[in-house]
């Protein structure tokens, strides 16, 4: 496998660049492979830079200073909330039921 370039270029600057030598980029490579084996959605080694950098200071920096989401996303957050919701209501159901097949209340 050759090296890897990154190259970060903000708009009206010159660009930098993070080079990762040819060994680094083969281990990435099994990786990536070794990933999507076990059902992490990644597409490749681009994907999985994206979701390193998300992970790991991306996400917390928008929270921190309270960047919007993009409406998308925003949408599957409030699905999320009310399905974690459904499924808490579900557990105390669950729960309840588990009691009343065990203990007999004589209300």
């Amino acid at each position: 496998m050759a090296q890897i370039t990154i190259t970060f270029q903000e708009e009206g600057q010159a660009s930098t660049q993070i080079i990762i030598p040819a060994e680094a980029a083969n281990a990435l490579e099994q990786h990536v492979a070794y990933l999507q084996q076990n059902g992490v959605p990644l597409t490749g080694k681009t994907m999985l830079f994206a979701k390193m950098t998300w992970d790991s200071w991306l996400k917390s920096l928008m929270e921190m200073y309270q960047v919007p989401w993009n409406p998308t996303a925003s949408g599957l957050t409030q699905q999320r909330q009310q399905l974690e919701q459904q499924l808490a209501a579900l557990k105390q159901q669950e729960e309840m039921a588990k009691m009343l097949s065990v203990i007999q209340v004589n209300e």
